[in-house]
């Protein structure tokens, strides 16, 4: 039946790129992560591919920038949604 979604340990998974991005479907890491007891959280973050060139070039020259701050920011809810223990 597995835990409830709450106040767990969380790992933030980002994906390799910037040029990529996750996709819906199985991914044996955030399943290995979640068996364990840790929620897994990943998000599409400024110039993932896969939704235009517009959100594409929104990453240009964005290390530790705005790219950062779309981590830092997916992660930021998920602690005040409740899902993720600070």
């Amino acid at each position: 039946t597995g835990v409830d979604p709450v106040k767990l340990p969380m790992v933030l998974l980002v994906h390799g790129g910037p040029w990529a991005r996750d996709r819906w479907g199985w991914n044996p890491q955030a399943q290995w992560l979640s068996n364990r007891g840790y929620a897994c959280v990943m998000c599409n973050f400024r110039a993932s591919t896969g939704y235009g060139k517009r959100w594409l070039h929104l990453g240009d020259a964005q290390w530790g920038a705005t790219m950062q701050q779309d981590l830092t920011d997916v992660v930021a809810w998920a602690v005040k949604e409740g899902f993720a223990d600070p």
